[in-house]
């Protein structure tokens, strides 16, 4: 009789001790809403499921809008639409240009003279704009259907970073946070640079907001690609509650017995 008060007495007092770090715990997390990765190893520790959309020739080809697999420097179009049926991912999703006119260009490179030598840090890429051409590269991807994100991911190519630059987050129409760029300025062009996000909320939808006039005044021309859809790891609240839960059925199913 001694041990099971005993422990009846340990099980009320975990459960207690629970509930009441659950509370600061929560703060912590809605204090810290979302983050920004530069390091795609940090982020892929961060989260799980992760599903990703390789930008080549051929999954290019499976957007609705595009009828035959791209070659180099072929404009696709102002929006893209890539169904999950097609894809094989858990999501349908679009990518579409925000500055009237512009195009994404696949593996962009541009006329030299006579020539058309490669650019590197565009192969397997969507130039947003094209190259020397639409200089506001702003673009857009939402979610069509399937699971919302609470993470996602993308390299960026070619750019030069500047104050007014950032992600946007949406859940539906509503703006759930801003992440200034504007830090990350450092008047250097960055051929290859990843950026991830992780949030303590869903979102299906990002602008990413680029300023016109980041290399030294002029036009600043980026492309994107590989584009990684994620969850979350949970925090430690949401295992605190998975533990309670376990602790009080327990609790529960020893007390029926005794009586």
């Amino acid at each position: 009789m001694f041990y099971k008060n005993v422990f009846k007495a340990g099980l009320i007092s975990l459960i207690m001790f629970c509930s009441l770090l659950l509370p600061s715990i929560k703060h912590a997390q809605a204090s810290t809403a979302a983050s920004l990765y530069t390091n795609l190893a940090l982020w892929e520790a961060a989260v799980f499921n992760i599903e990703l959309f390789e930008t080549t020739a051929s999954n290019i080809v499976f957007a609705d809008e595009v009828l035959s697999v791209p070659g180099p420097n072929t404009n696709v179009g102002t929006l893209l639409t890539f169904q999950a049926s097609n894809t094989g991912l858990s999501r349908s999703f679009t990518i579409e240009t925000l500055q009237s006119g512009a195009q994404f260009t696949f593996d962009d490179d541009e006329q030299v003279g006579s020539a058309r030598p490669n650019i590197p840090e565009y192969d397997n890429a969507l130039s947003v704009g094209d190259k020397d051409g639409y200089d506001d590269d702003d673009w857009r991807l939402k979610i069509l259907n399937g699971p919302a994100m609470t993470a996602f991911a993308f390299e960026i190519r070619d750019s030069y970073f500047a104050p007014g630059e950032s992600i946007k987050l949406y859940s539906g129409n509503v703006l759930m946070d801003k992440i200034d760029l504007g830090f990350l300025a450092d008047g250097k062009e960055h051929l290859k640079f990843f950026l991830g996000v992780t949030t303590n909320y869903d979102f299906d939808r990002i602008d990413f907001i680029e300023h016109p006039k980041a290399k030294e005044g002029v036009g600043d021309d980026i492309a994107i690609a590989d584009l990684r859809f994620a969850t979350v790891v949970p925090e430690p609240s949401s295992y605190i509650l998975f533990f309670t839960g376990l602790l009080t059925l327990g609790l529960l199913t020893w007390r029926r017995r005794k009586n």
